[in-house]
Parts: structure tokens; C-alpha cells; sequence
């Protein structure tokens, strides 16, 4: 019997099932999680077996919840248990795409009816030519950009606009629409004020990511990772050429059609939203 995932009973294949997957790909790595309660370490009595050095005997549980809600909890183990490189104790969240470990083994909680598939820039320039000139780091526009690089909104961009601020929620009237179970009516606020861009979390049911991190509240920089349940954007900078101050931006967002287009079909005004300065955020702050 294989160490990895031995003892896993009741593998049956459901559309809606997580699935836990080692990272190093070896044979027999994906377990699909179809029982409720799971203890992971060394000794042959686990439901996952890991015969791994620095792996505790009895290492770490997960929960899985009938709604595909899982928590991770540490066992006392000597080496500890990491969920996307923050220690474990207390029952904690799992999400999709977030990374366990156990010394130096680790598993990643996946979603296969909607898995996190990333493709390489190149790819994405056959499929959207506009986006050829463009670097990894730079926005194609004259403001800060969020570029969609998994999820729902693949490849589109959503410029922010100087002068206000850009939502992301399952609401209608959100900026940026993101469907999802997961996903809050107002799940994150991000906007820019002297150049510099900042995100907070709105109290959202399930977490804002940058770069792997859980925040509330913090500075974005460009290449920054931001994950919103299975919606993946890459942080871009105005262009190289843009002005460095947009103090005249009030009727206008760079003279870019394509921006002018996106704030339009919000049915709002671009100017309504104040720029926010940090902590200023938490009074918007509301379990959704």
C-alpha cells in the first residue's frame, strides 16, 4: 500500500468534491475528499498515511463540512502544521488553492469543478493581440490595472481609477462581478490615492489573498498576487509614459476609451467615490 493517501476509503469521483493533491506529483498523490473527518501522520492508523521524516505520528485533522467547508487543526505535532506558511493551532479554513504543510511535505486543496488554471502570457497575447506590447508588470493604461489571470475573467483587465475606487463582490453593483459561493455581495474595496494602490478586506466570509497571505488591510505593489476565491488578478502599474500625478482626473481617466467604457456600463459616475486613505476603510466594513 502506498504511503501517500493510503487508507483513504470511499474514493468516489462527485462533481462538487475537493480534492487534496501533494505537490510533488508523485503517483497516487490526489485524495478526493469524500468522508467528513480525516488525521494525517505517520502511523499506519491515519486515514492519510504520510511516512515522511519530521511527519508526527499523529499529525494534523481536517473537517470537511457538507458544504465543502474544510478546517485544518494541528494534533501537538513536533514540527507543527502550515497553512500557506502561517502556523496552525485553533480549527482554521481551507480554501481552494491554499497550500497545508507538514514539515516538508506539502498539500494542496484543490477544486476540480472550477481548478485554477494560469496561462502563460504568450498564450494569452494569441488569444488577445492588444495585449503583445504589454509587460508583466505594466498596464497597458495610464492607471493602475487588475489583470485577471485565472478564474471567470480570464485575460480581462479592470483599471482603477485615480481619482476612486474599484469593489469586487457577487453583488450586481459591484465594479468587478465575481461569481462564486464563497464570495461576498462586497467582498473587497481597492483604490488609489498618491500613486500607490491598497486593497482591504470588506469582512468577507472568505478571506482576501495577496501573494498567498491572508489580509485585511495593506499596500499592493506591482506583480502582487490578489486572490479572491477562485478569481486570480495580477497587480499592474500605469505605464512606463503615464503622468505622474493625475490631479485633473476627476472627468478624466487617462484618455483611454477602453476605461471611459468600463466605469460607463457601471451606470456611475466616475468621480463619485472618494479616495480613501488607509484605515479610513473599516467603517465600510460589513459581513455580507
Amino acid at each position: 500500500m502506498s504511503p501517500w493517501g493510503g487508507g483513504v476509503q470511499g474514493r468516489k469521483r462527485k462533481a462538487a468534491m475537493l480534492q487534496l493533491r501533494f505537490n510533488d506529483r508523485r503517483e497516487d498523490s490526489g485524495i478526493w475528499l469524500s468522508e467528513p473527518r480525516y488525521i494525517i501522520g505517520r502511523d499506519a492508523a491515519n486515514t492519510i498515511v504520510i511516512d515522511e521524516p519530521g511527519v508526527s505520528a499523529f499529525h494534523a485533522e481536517l473537517i470537511v463540512e457538507a458544504d465543502n467547508r474544510v478546517y485544518l487543526t494541528d494534533l501537538g505535532s513536533q514540527k507543527g502544521t502550515f497553512l500557506n506558511g502561517a502556523p496552525v493551532d485553533l480549527p482554521t479554513r481551507v480554501m481552494p488553492a491554499d497550500v497545508i504543510r507538514l514539515h516538508d511535505v506539502e498539500l494542496e486543496l484543490t477544486d476540480p469543478s472550477h481548478r485554477l488554471m494560469r496561462m502563460p502570457d504568450d498564450a494569452l497575447s494569441v488569444m488577445f493581440p492588444e495585449f503583445r506590447r504589454v509587460t508583466g508588470n505594466a498596464s497597458p493604461y495610464d492607471t493602475w490595472t487588475l489583470y485577471a489571470t485565472a478564474g471567470p475573467l480570464l485575460g480581462q483587465r479592470f483599471p482603477v481609477p485615480p481619482a476612486g475606487n474599484l469593489v469586487l463582490g457577487r453583488s450586481q453593483n459591484s465594479d468587478v462581478v465575481l461569481a462564486g459561493v464563497h464570495i461576498s455581495r462586497r467582498h473587497a474595496q481597492i483604490w488609489s490615492s498618491n500613486g500607490r494602490l491598497f486593497v482591504c478586506d470588506m469582512d468577507s466570509a472568505s478571506g482576501t489573498w495577496v501573494n498567498r497571505n491572508k489580509i485585511s488591510e495593506t499596500e499592493l505593489h506591482p506583480g502582487d498576487d490578489m486572490r479572491i476565491d477562485n478569481a486570480v488578478f495580477r497587480i499592474e502599474s500605469p505605464r512606463p509614459d503615464a503622468a505622474a500625478t493625475h490631479s485633473d482626473v476627476a472627468g478624466d481617466v487617462g484618455g483611454v476609451a477602453e476605461p471611459q467604457a468600463v466605469f460607463a456600463r457601471r451606470g456611475r459616475r466616475r468621480d463619485s467615490a472618494p479616495v480613501l486613505s488607509a484605515g479610513v476603510i473599516a467603517r465600510f466594513a460589513g459581513r455580507n
